[in-house]
């Protein structure tokens, strides 16, 4: 059985890629500062299914399919207010973005055939923050094409590792019920997704090496 889905009324779509420390934040404000261009929704699904596609998990078909029909869901429910980010403390927040009553006001709006005309119309973009993606990239490519966006940021090494070691990221993956990044299996232990291939070696790792790899 083949899924099928064309992209509807997604117009171009912007990923804000990099991993976790490497400034995205600096840009979560100013991206939505052009005209159309939505405040970055940040969702991990994107880059799961990525994930998942390039370490053969999902056939293409499907897992194109999938995305296409999330993109243009989100897309859709971010006009007419629904998953609007109202947390004051969070950068992402419409309180620390463009727009604030034009995002309140959506909440307010009638769904229907008029959303979509409206984003047809104003030729509105999809923005969506995501850490990894770009370091498999293969999924989002075919799915988007020339629709696609990509912005990576990239941060001075030292402060990265600075960054992840005084969060304890090398001891919280595969633990912490808060990190919803993807785990692999290996004996009795689970394990961040990047170390694949060289499992054994990551376990007998100190912190700094754990950090730096």
């Amino acid at each position: 059985m083949n899924f099928n889905r064309e992209l509807s009324f997604l117009n171009d779509i912007i990923f804000l890629d990099g991993g976790s420390g490497a400034g995205k934040s600096a840009l979560n404000s100013i991206i939505p500062c052009f005209d159309n261009v939505e405040i970055p929704i940040w969702d991990g699904y994107y880059e799961k299914l990525s994930l998942l596609f390039e370490n053969g998990k999902l056939e293409e078909n499907a897992a194109v399919t999938l995305m296409r029909t999330a993109a243009e869901e989100r897309f859709y429910d971010a006009l007419v207010g629904r998953h609007t980010n109202f947390r004051i403390k969070d950068a992402s927040s419409i309180f620390h973005n463009p727009g604030i009553w034009q995002n309140i006001k959506r909440i307010n709006l009638i769904d229907g055939d008029i959303i979509i005309e409206t984003l047809k119309k104003n030729k509105t973009i999809l923005t969506i923050g995501s850490h990894y993606i770009s370091s498999f990239p293969s999924l989002i490519i075919k799915t988007f094409r020339k629709r696609l966006k990509l912005i990576e940021m990239i941060r001075h090494p030292s402060s990265l590792v600075l960054f992840w070691m005084d969060r304890r990221w090398s001891y919280r993956i595969g633990i912490d019920p808060r990190d919803f990044s993807l785990w692999i299996s290996y004996k009795d232990k689970n394990l961040p997704w990047f170390v694949k291939g060289f499992e054994l070696e990551y376990l007998e790792m100190n912190e700094i090496e754990k950090t730096i790899n």
